[in-house]
């Protein structure tokens, strides 16, 4: 019957668009990856620590949560030792106290309440 013909082409075409988009999206997003040098390759839907921009030379600017702050080994593995805590002035720096005997070198910690700048 037409309606049915009419549907199946509808879904067809609704399939075709998705594929365009995921493949359109999927592109521009290695692109965006490419422009900041990063390697889309190591991201997964959920991380506690992403790096969102590389220096051509090496030093990199993460995002993560408390998970990664607080995990010394993570910090050290990825060579971090200033972190931005942009969360409350209550919350924690996970190791502001230590001193350099410790770990192989202090954690310089700043903090950005963000929470301030929020539309209220």
């Amino acid at each position: 019957n037409d309606d049915d013909i009419e549907t199946n082409k509808k879904e067809d075409m609704i399939e075709t668009v998705r594929k365009l988009e995921k493949e359109y999206f999927d592109n521009a997003g290695k692109e965006l990856f490419r422009k900041l040098n990063l390697d889309s390759a190591l991201r997964t839907k959920w991380n506690d620590l992403d790096a969102i921009w590389q220096h051509p030379k090496g030093s990199t600017v993460y995002v993560g949560n408390y998970v990664a702050a607080s995990d010394r080994k993570v910090l050290q593995d990825h060579n971090i030792y200033a972190v931005v805590n942009c969360q409350g002035p209550t919350s924690t720096n996970y190791f502001e106290h230590d001193d350099e005997k410790e770990a192989q070198k202090k954690i310089t910690y700043h903090r950005f309440d963000i929470s301030k700048l929020a539309v209220r």
